[in-house]
């Protein structure tokens, strides 16, 4: 029936080739849309340090994923009032897109906020037990975007009052070429990027930066 047996045999052999390395490829990875890379979710721990920098204007610290952007708002909520006109701000630079959670549709757009923590969402940092205390530095996100800040301060057993990217600011702070996209943030206080500016004299400048298809809920003063 086949001339060259030889032959069939090799295209078969081909073709089950292929189609294992395309089950292969299919398992485990999660492509972008827009771009067709791999998109690496958060896993929910804090980096232990960041990608580069000093935090130097001149040499700003480079963040590339969520461990890390964690780290910054970790590391650096921790002025009170009074280091309001001597602290001198780190510099922070955002050079990849982050991807925290994948947030369903269902969920940005749902009145019943009960929904929420049974989808297993990582948690964003909360602010501080000291809620005297924020976060003071310059943040260059470079047009990037951060997808899927989770953060629900009605939750039970929660100790948040504020919500946002940066729970609480104080002193110095900046942020701009930022976008924040498929985001819940809910609290006291809550806000996209920023839930509450701590105290007077605090100097807060958001320039450049959209928010987009998120949830942003806050029951009492809220930005």
């Amino acid at each position: 029936m086949f001339k060259n047996k030889s032959l069939f045999i090799s295209g078969i052999s081909l073709i089950i080739a292929i189609v294992m390395m395309v089950s292969l490829c299919s398992v485990g990875f999660t492509a972008s849309a827009t771009t067709g890379e791999e998109i690496e979710y958060w896993d929910g721990q804090v980096a232990t340090s960041y990608a580069g920098g000093t935090g130097a204007k001149n040499d700003p610290f480079i963040i590339e994923n969520g461990g890390q952007l964690y780290k910054m708002v970790q590391d650096y909520t921790i002025y009170k009032e009074a280091d309001v006109a001597s602290v001198e701000p780190k510099y922070f630079k955002i050079t990849k897109d982050i991807y925290l959670n994948k947030i369903s549709a269902e969920h940005l757009v749902t009145n019943d906020y009960t929904l929420w923590p049974k989808a297993g969402y990582k948690e964003w940092c909360y602010a501080p037990k000291d809620q005297n205390t924020g976060f003071s530095g310059i943040i260059d996100g470079a047009g990037h975007t951060i997808y899927g800040i989770y953060l629900d301060g009605n939750k039970s057993g929660s100790t948040t009052t504020t919500a946002g990217l940066i729970p609480n600011v104080i002193g110095k702070t900046e942020i701009s070429n930022l976008h924040i996209k498929d985001s819940i943030s809910y609290g006291q206080c809550a806000g996209a990027f920023v839930g509450l500016v701590n105290c007077e004299g605090t100097v807060l400048n958001i320039k450049n930066c959209t928010v987009d298809n998120s949830c942003v809920r806050g029951w009492g003063s809220s930005m």
